[in-house]
């Protein structure tokens, strides 16, 4: 999910019309060192992985400078796009986490319950096929109440967020 998407919007983006779009998801077999060693029918007889292939038709470009920096985008585009989808199931899990949190501690809680139920109940429409989640991350407040800081918990990110130098404005 999120390829063809991901991409033109890159290339929209950077201004570039694109005039055509071939995605085709193909069955295929690979090494255990990832070289493509076989395309297969996708009948149910063959046990193979699914891969999406792109080819994208943008006006020609000559300039060696910018092709080298639409290679490096569209690699990295890509890269966000594999993290997200990798992810996807643990971000679920963790947003199921943080409402069984929030359900088990609303009678014990500093805030108001009623606070916590709304917080609770906007998580739950999230997790109902209402939002894409890209990426999760864990932070911890340290401070007192006067100053107060926030720091990313080591290993708490997910998706898009795994690089702890992706910060979120």
């Amino acid at each position: 999910p999120f390829l063809v998407d991901s991409v033109t919007a890159e290339l929209n983006q950077r201004n570039l019309t694109v005039h055509l779009i071939i995605h085709p998801v193909l069955a295929v077999k690979r090494s255990s060192a990832g070289k493509l060693s076989e395309v297969v029918k996708a009948d149910g007889t063959v046990i193979a992985g699914a891969e999406s292939i792109m080819h994208v038709q943008i006006t020609e470009q000559t300039d060696p400078g910018m092709l080298k920096e639409l290679t490096r985008s569209l690699t990295k585009v890509l890269s966000d796009v594999r993290a997200a989808v990798e992810d996807w199931r643990p971000m679920r899990v963790r947003i199921a986490d943080v409402i069984a949190e929030l359900d088990s501690t609303r009678q014990t809680a500093l805030v108001p319950k009623e606070e916590i139920d709304e917080s609770a109940a906007f998580l739950r429409w999230l997790d109902n096929n209402n939002f894409t989640f890209l990426g999760y991350r864990d932070y911890a407040c340290k401070g007192g109440t006067k100053k107060q800081t926030l720091s990313i918990v080591p290993r708490s990110g997910l998706g898009l967020l795994r690089d702890n130098k992706v910060t979120v404005i």
